[in-house]
Formats: structure tokens, C-alpha cells, sequence
């Protein structure tokens, strides 16, 4: 299509089409291939984890507070 130059002119060359997150698109495909052919097992797509490392309370870094 058009060129991209990466100089950082001033000309604006627009590239015709749109951003598309392959990851999770295949992450999308995969997971539903293995749930319509794995049918004696259970398939779950990937979920955000939250709180799994903590400090321990006597090795907390201290913050610093300056004035």
C-alpha cells in the first residue's frame, strides 16, 4: 500500500487497515478448538490473578518521607 518513513517528517502517511491483538485472537481459537475436542476435560481461558505475592508484614519496605 503506502510507504512509512520513520525519520519523524512532517508528512502524515496513513496506512489503510486496523490493529488486530493476534495473541488473543489464537488464545480465542485455541481455547474453543480444545473445548469442542476435549470433551472428557474442562478448558478454562486465561483469568486475571490478583494479590498472589505480599510482603511480609516485618519485611515491608519503609517509605521515606522528604521535605
Amino acid at each position: 500500500m503506502q510507504g512509512i518513513a520513520l525519520d519523524g517528517g512532517n508528512d502524515l502517511n496513513r496506512t489503510p487497515g486496523f490493529l488486530f491483538d493476534m495473541n488473543v485472537f489464537f488464545q480465542f481459537l485455541l481455547s474453543r478448538f480444545l473445548r469442542e475436542n476435549l470433551v472428557n476435560y474442562r478448558i478454562e481461558d486465561e483469568f486475571v490473578i490478583r494479590d498472589i505475592f505480599r510482603y511480609a508484614p516485618e519485611n515491608k519496605p519503609q517509605t521515606e518521607v522528604r521535605t
